[in-house]
């Protein structure tokens, strides 16, 4: 069996590489965990708010 590596964000942060968002990231086989770094929950969920309104333009869903 082979061991996965699981990093885990700090209470009030969310881990991420600038694509991939949790509280835990489980790493692929190979894949270096030192490409993630912590934002705090309120960063994440202004990227959220961007990413949403970004896909609508003028009230229309994109």
């Amino acid at each position: 069996m082979k061991t996965r590596t699981i990093i885990y964000a700090d209470e009030g942060m969310v881990l991420t590489d600038g694509v991939t968002y949790g509280k835990q990231i489980y790493l692929a086989e190979g894949v270096d965990g030192s490409a993630f770094y912590e934002i705090s929950d309120e960063e994440y969920a202004a990227i959220l708010a961007e990413q949403a309104d970004a896909l609508f333009i003028e009230g229309d869903l994109v």
